[in-house]
């Protein structure tokens, strides 16, 4: 369990199942995105001799509002369903705007993530050839899965 400190309050937040996240996948793809066009701009500035000191240091305030917003929605989501009464707006409202309050709520939400299966760096998943290839493996390969049922 991940636990959130938030609203006063203290949630020991539990692994995501499936209906969880499928609800957290759209912050979680935004949040990919945004954070691979900002190391794609830092990386274009580096190439042109700008000095990059740390990762995030050119991400923009709408870049750091939205990043802070889908990371509380995702984490409202567990919240929820330990009290219904708490809403994503009182969530946000209770959040500060610094990149430390940023960090620290991504730090939480990689562990309810992790915690339910989702790594960060996971290889994509794999092409419909690679998909039938291992199908193709599987069916012809010995069972190696015995039976407990009698025959």
């Amino acid at each position: 369990m991940a636990t959130l400190n938030i609203l006063d309050r203290s949630f020991d937040l539990p692994r995501y199942k499936l209906g969880s996240m499928i609800k957290a996948a759209p912050f979680i793809d935004a949040q990919k995105s945004r954070e691979e066009a900002i190391g794609k701009r830092e990386a274009a500035l580096v190439s042109q001799g700008v000095p990059v000191s740390k990762p995030g240091e050119t991400r923009t305030m709408v870049e750091l509002f939205e990043g802070i917003s889908d990371t509380v929605a995702v984490l409202h989501i567990g919240v929820s369903k330990i009290d219904p009464s708490v809403t994503l707006d009182a969530m946000l409202e209770d959040v500060d705007n610094t990149v430390e309050a940023y960090t620290a709520l991504t730090s939480v939400m990689k562990a309810v993530l992790g915690n339910s299966g989702l790594k960060s760096g996971e290889a994509p998943a794999p092409s419909a050839q690679a998909e039938a290839e291992a199908a193709s493996n599987s069916s012809s390969a010995p069972s190696s899965m015995s039976s407990s049922q009698p025959e």
